[in-house]
């Protein structure tokens, strides 16, 4: 059986209705990236059953963000009031999480792409 390593239960929303968040390496670059939950060889259903033998891919939801934390690293150059320059260093680092668009919110999506069709203001 596979595990997935997610930072608050797939059933559970992250403080926005919709929104999960996963535990892993998510850099700048990766949204729109499908996130999965792979079971190879057996799985337990949200009941506790086991199926042994069969396995199953679930999408969760597509990557859209990921927190990252200030650690002063990247050259800015600011220029202040008195007309001084003042070189200063900023870095973001990644904290190993990413925010997804849980999957059932998809097909909001969809249905909102379809109406935009119908009514012809999306070609």
């Amino acid at each position: 059986m596979s595990v997935i390593c997610t930072s608050a239960h797939p059933a559970v929303d992250f403080n926005d209705d919709g929104i999960g968040l996963v535990d892993m390496a998510c850099f700048p670059g990766s949204s729109g990236s499908p996130i999965y939950i792979l079971n190879e060889g057996g799985y337990r259903d949200k009941h506790g059953n086991a199926y042994f033998g069969p396995s199953r891919v679930i999408l969760l939801g597509i990557l859209f963000a990921g927190p990252q934390y200030d650690a002063r690293g990247d050259i800015v150059v600011k220029t202040i009031p008195t007309s001084k320059q003042v070189v200063e260093l900023n870095t973001s680092i990644t904290t190993n999480l990413g925010y997804y668009i849980k999957a059932e919110e998809l097909d909001e999506f969809q249905k909102f792409i379809e109406q935009g069709v119908k009514s012809g203001n999306i070609k």
